[in-house]
């Protein structure tokens, strides 16, 4: 196992995956120290440099290993919730709605071809793709919540085409 800990980044990483720029309290690790570094069996507390302390060889991790997986979590849950804030906000100002009759228009722009005269459609086929156009048509005063469908294109509430 590796572990490395470099406070001025405010970096912690464990075998090479970690986080920098944490913003989770990270004052289990002495003010004096500049670095914590592990790598399999030994490591070293490497203090800040103006103090003039050497390196202190440790041979136990246990404590700095524990503390960093917790705060590793903590700034992992703290980024997750302010991506899910900053995704609400977003969404608290965008008119799905308007994205909904977006996207139903370019559906129904694919399918122009099938409304011609001279088409090579039998009538029952012909007749699938009226229906279906006017489902579409009918979409966005049916559908009671246009974002799950304007997020995911493949929503089982969009109508089918017909095959």
């Amino acid at each position: 196992m590796r572990l490395s800990i470099v406070v001025p980044d405010r970096s912690i990483a464990i075998n090479n995956i970690g986080m920098g720029d944490i913003l989770e309290d990270m004052s289990w690790i002495p003010e004096d120290v500049h670095a914590i570094q592990w790598d399999q069996t030994e490591g070293h507390i490497e203090y800040k440099p103006h103090l003039n302390i050497p390196n202190q060889v440790i041979t136990e991790i246990d404590f700095y290993y524990e503390k960093s997986l917790e705060t590793l979590d903590a700034e992992k849950q703290r980024r997750d919730k302010e991506k899910e804030e900053a995704q609400e906000a977003i969404d608290a100002v965008t008119d799905f709605s308007k994205g909904l009759r977006n996207l139903r228009n370019h559906r129904l722009s694919n399918c122009d071809w099938t409304a011609l005269n001279d088409v090579a459609l039998s009538p029952e086929k012909k007749q699938e793709w009226e229906q279906y156009r006017q489902v579409l048509r009918d979409l966005p005063s049916i559908v009671t919540n246009p974002k799950d469908l304007v997020k995911d294109p493949n929503h089982p509430d969009w109508p089918a085409p017909p095959t």
